[in-house]
């Protein structure tokens, strides 16, 4: 719509066969600039607009389906639990020499 716009506007200002009527007014190019860059502006505030009510229904859909967030306090539990058993898994996860090397450095009894 908005390119439209500005071909007709440029179309009524750089046509020759009418032309004289408004190359006779000083700066009449100018104010199509600015008269097009407003609209640009106004339609770059609108997207904006839009784009900020998409993401905020998106956001409330997210909360929506997820439900409230816990708090960090409320996985204090959780998290005391894995480190305190954080050593036991990592002392059964080291790795293991094969059995022959076992019985070379004499661990093997």
């Amino acid at each position: 719509d908005e390119t439209r716009c500005q071909q007709s506007l440029a179309s009524v200002v750089n046509d020759p066969s009418k032309g004289k009527l408004f190359r006779q007014w000083e700066g009449f190019g100018t104010l199509v600039n600015i008269v097009n860059a407003g609209m640009e502006e106004m339609t770059e505030q609108r997207e904006r607009e839009a784009q900020a009510l998409e993401d905020a229904a998106a956001a409330a859909r997210i909360d929506e389906l997820l439900g409230k967030v816990p708090e960090l306090l409320e996985f204090r539990g959780y998290l005391d639990t894995i480190t305190d058993l954080w050593g036991i898994y990592s002392r059964n996860k080291r790795p293991r020499q094969p059995v022959a090397k076992r019985k070379e450095s004499g661990l093997d009894r």
